[in-house]
């Protein structure tokens, strides 16, 4: 892994019901035969910044376990997709903290509480933002 221990979130549960489309967005192929999701993973997975990946995915999401990256080094694990976008990031963001705490630890202000931040993203704290 690389020093600065970043790490990747991606929403990637949408449906394509705004698009009026069978396909969701990020399933669309591109010209080079690639989904979009496949050729966004493609970039940022090759990057040594980037220490790990969670991808937010729907509950009834048939086309992930397709994709080359299904399997990635750097896939830490799926998430459960919200109703909302930021459903979707908090929920990846609640399944990141149980990969990176051991890279982060000691990076954080030394009055950081990861139980509190834990408990404030689970929305008991915050009123489920």
């Amino acid at each position: 892994m690389h020093d600065d221990n970043c790490f990747l979130i991606i929403p990637a549960s949408g449906t394509g019901s705004r698009m009026n489309t069978d396909t969701p967005k990020q399933y669309l192929k591109l010209e080079n035969g690639s989904t979009l999701l496949d050729q966004s993973l493609e970039t940022l997975l090759d990057m040594d910044q980037i220490s790990g990946c969670v991808i937010a995915i729907s509950d009834n999401d048939e086309y992930f376990m397709t994709s080359p990256f299904y399997s990635h080094p750097k896939l830490l694990a799926t998430a459960k997709g919200g109703r909302e976008r930021f459903h979707s990031v908090l929920n990846a963001l609640s399944t990141l903290i149980d990969f990176a705490k051991e890279d982060l630890s000691g990076k954080f202000p030394p009055n950081f509480n990861l139980h509190s931040f834990r408990y404030f993203i689970s929305g008991e704290l915050s009123g489920g933002l």
